[in-house]
């Protein structure tokens, strides 16, 4: 597989939008609940250092992403693991799935760190170029017929870094 991974663009569900970043007892207490028991120890330990899942989850920032496997590192078993880049049973895709919406998947992405990239971006609205180009604006048009670089188009390359 080499440098291949997945990338995932998510956004947090509505139901957890506004519990799963420092998050009260209360709402860390459902947090741990809405996970399989196994992780329940390993998610408490990232909460509580992190206190954020979008902080936990977000991996672009490559010094924090290895302060987060690290900070595992000590809860990790053969049957508890926090990230799997083969597609294998994990924290990372049971959190994506739980409290997440996935946006996009990209298959067969690179990264020379060999992990899995998350993204996660507030808004869930998602459309292609073309919708979006015939949304611009007459000056917009203008703009980006001239050859302007300052239109925004979906460049996983800069949403990385």
């Amino acid at each position: 597989m080499g440098n291949l991974v997945d990338t995932f663009i998510i956004s947090s569900k509505y139901e957890w939008m506004n519990r799963i970043n420092f998050p009260t007892d209360k709402d860390l207490q459902a947090i741990l609940k809405a996970v399989p028991e196994k992780y329940r120890i390993m998610l408490r330990a990232l909460m509580v250092k992190f206190e954020s899942l979008d902080r936990i989850m977000d991996n672009r920032d490559c010094d924090m992403a290895y302060e987060i496997f690290n900070a595992v590192d000590p809860y990790q078993t053969d049957d508890v693991m926090f990230l799997n880049r083969y597609r294998g049973d994990c924290l990372q895709q049971v959190i994506r799935k739980t409290f997440y919406e996935t946006l996009l998947i990209i298959e067969n992405d690179y990264n020379e760190e060999k992990y899995n990239f998350f993204i996660v971006v507030c808004s869930n609205h998602i459309i292609a170029e073309e919708h979006w180009s015939a949304c611009l604006s007459e000056e917009q048009v203008v703009h980006k017929a001239v050859g302007s670089s300052e239109h925004a188009i979906l460049n996983i390359h800069n949403l990385r870094h």
